[in-house]
């Protein structure tokens, strides 16, 4: 995600991963907490489809979808006498590199938060030769105005782009906040992340216990190694204790503890070194 300059966000309702670019539109419903049901929002949103012709349906999960495949993620949270219900729609998105990104590498981690359920997708332009965001909004629209006060005069969107954005300070406040790396990952539940070498001359396990993004604990399971090795991969596990589980945050700390700790057979120079630090930080 770095690589391709795409940024990470976590929001307020929790939930699962969800990928945003200039195709998906995102929606919110907001209504009294007496009043809302998961599957009334859900509905109210895939009966504006309808009026689109979009062959939508709110499937057994209440996930918004077309035939098998789901074409809006949800959240929801209740606050007070009040809830709101918010989503995704993936109008035209870019499927590829929703997967790619929604799709982790890392074999090693191991997390104590709930997984998510992954559904196939698909998007609405494969379905409609007019459908685009603007049309999406009035549909969503039009319907609100027809299930919740169908009697009413529509009244005027209320636009907020950055420029108005920007002059209010409790948006720029809250923007701040979910900017933080506190917000973004200093409330991660709690995980585990194994590091495992496997050399001729070492042969051992790294694990790394998280939680609120910090490092909780390190310790090294050691089967084959020196006791000088050993010594000083002891002293790398204990560096990385109260660090942030950055991978640059730890490399540095990785990589500082090992040319600080030389020995005739493991200097900043030797091959040992080089293979060590690389195996190391390629899985932080």
């Amino acid at each position: 995600m770095q690589d391709r300059d795409i940024w990470l966000v976590r929001r307020q309702s929790g939930g699962g991963t969800v990928y945003h670019d200039r195709g998906n539109s995102l929606y919110t419903v907001f209504m009294p907490r007496k009043d809302f049901t998961r599957r009334a929002s859900a509905a109210l949103v895939t009966r504006s489809l309808h009026m689109l012709d979009i062959p939508a349906s709110v499937n057994e999960r209440n996930d918004i979808v077309i035939g098998s495949c789901k074409i809006s993620g949800s959240a929801y949270k209740i606050i007070g006498k009040n809830a709101y219900h918010h989503g995704t729609m993936l109008i035209s998105s870019n499927l590829n590199e929703l997967a790619d990104c929604l799709r982790s590498p890392r074999t090693n981690i191991e997390s104590k938060g709930v997984d998510s359920v992954r559904s196939p997708v698909t998007k609405l332009v494969d379905y409609s030769l007019t459908v685009d965001h603007d049309a999406f909004c009035t549909a969503v629209t039009d319907e609100f105005y027809r299930t919740y006060n169908p009697e009413a005069e529509q009244r005027r969107p209320i636009v907020i782009d950055a420029t108005t954005a920007l002059a209010n300070r409790h948006i720029v406040e809250y923007r701040d906040k979910l900017k933080s790396w506190e917000w973004i990952f200093g409330q991660t539940p709690e995980f585990t992340n194994t590091v495992r070498c496997e050399q001729p001359w070492l042969k051992a396990s790294l694990v790394i216990r998280v939680r609120h993004g910090l490092v909780q604990t390190a310790h090294w399971n050691i089967e084959v190694g020196t006791e000088v090795l050993q010594a000083v991969l002891r002293r790398v596990a204990d560096a990385l204790v109260g660090a942030r589980h950055e991978p640059s945050d730890l490399s540095e700390i990785v990589s500082r503890t090992l040319l600080e700790q030389q020995t005739p057979s493991l200097t900043s120079a030797s091959p040992q070194t080089t293979d060590l630090l690389k195996l190391i930080t390629e899985q932080l």
